[in-house]
C-alpha cells in the first residue's frame, strides 16, 4: 500500500465525522475525468501547518478549520461537513511550498474526486497552499494539553 493510499484510508473515516471553510465549487471536469466517470469538487480551508512533507512523500500536515460544505459523498444533501482536525494534504504535482513553515497559517485549495456512479470519494489532492499573515485569527479550538491526560495514549511519552 502506497503512502497516498494509506492517507486516503486514514482520512476518509475522519471526513465522515461531521464539519469554516471558505467555499466549495464543483469544477467542470475535463474530458478525461468525465470519460472516467469522475466528478471534482474544490474546497478552500484555512489552517495551521503541523509538519512539512518529508521527501519523497508529498503530504503536508495541517490542522484546519471546520468545512461545513464538505461532501463525504457526491450525493450528500445537505453536505455533512468536516470538523476541525489535523490531516494530511497530499500535494498535487507541481505544487510548491514557498515561505511555509510549521506553525504558519495557510489557506489551502484542495480537490476531491468522486466516482460519478457510486458517488463515493475516491481521492483528493492539494492544488494550492497560500501563506496567510502570521497574525491571522483562525477558528481552531485549543488542543487538549497532554498534561491533562487527554490526547495521549497510555504508555506514550
Amino acid at each position: 500500500m502506497t503512502r497516498r493510499h494509506l492517507a486516503i484510508a486514514c482520512v476518509l473515516p475522519m471526513m465522515s465525522l461531521g464539519s469554516c471553510g471558505e467555499g466549495a465549487s464543483e469544477q467542470a471536469a475535463g474530458t478525461t475525468d468525465e470519460q472516467a466517470g469522475v466528478a471534482v469538487i474544490e474546497y478552500t480551508v484555512r489552517g495551521v501547518v503541523s509538519t512539512l512533507p518529508d521527501p519523497p512523500l508529498r503530504d503536508l500536515m495541517v490542522r484546519h478549520e471546520e468545512i461545513p460544505e464538505f461532501r463525504e459523498t457526491l450525493t450528500d444533501d445537505p453536505p455533512k461537513g468536516m470538523p476541525v482536525m489535523t490531516m494530511p494534504f497530499p500535494l498535487a504535482e507541481g505544487v510548491e511550498l514557498i515561505d511555509v513553515s510549521p506553525g504558519d497559517p495557510v489557506e489551502i485549495v484542495f480537490a476531491v474526486f468522486y466516482d460519478r456512479e457510486s458517488g463515493r470519494l475516491t481521492d483528493f489532492e492539494t492544488r494550492r497552499v497560500t501563506p496567510l499573515a502570521r497574525d491571522t485569527v483562525l477558528d481552531l479550538p485549543e488542543l487538549a494539553s497532554p498534561d491533562a491526560g487527554e490526547g495521549v495514549e497510555p504508555g506514550a511519552e
